[in-house]
C-alpha cells in the first residue's frame, strides 16, 4: 500500500552532505519525495533548524528508509526524529533536493 511520511530531522545535519545522503538512501529503498533543509519552525527544531523530508513509497520501503535515516551517517549526530503520516496530495516521480 503507498504511503507517505513527513519526517522531520533535528541537530547535527545540516553542513554535512546529509540531504545528499538522504536521496542516495531514498533511491536505494524505492522512497520518492524531497529533503531541504528548514530553519523556520523552531517548535520542532529549535533554533539550529533540520532537516525535513517527505518520503512516498510503499509503506515496507518507507519503513525501512525511516530506520535507515534514523541511524544517519558517518559525519551525522541525530538527537531527535519526528514522523508523522499523512494522506499524500502530490504525485512524484523521483527524489529531490530542495534548495
Amino acid at each position: 500500500m503507498v504511503k507517505q511520511a513527513h519526517i522531520y530531522i533535528s541537530d547535527g545535519v545540516i553542513g554535512i552532505g546529509f540531504r545528499a545522503w538522504v536521496k542516495l538512501q531514498a533511491q536505494k529503498h524505492g522512497v520518492f519525495g524531497w529533503v531541504k533543509n528548514t530553519f523556520d519552525k523552531p517548535d520542532i527544531f529549535g533554533k539550529s533548524g533540520g532537516v525535513e523530508i517527505v518520503a512516498k513509497g510503499e509503506e515496507k520501503n518507507i519503513a525501512s528508509f525511516i530506520k535507515r535515516i534514523e541511524l544517519g551517517n558517518v559525519l551525522s549526530s541525530i538527537k531527535k526524529i519526528k514522523t508523522s503520516w499523512e494522506t499524500s496530495l502530490h504525485s512524484f516521480d523521483d527524489f529531490t533536493i530542495i534548495l
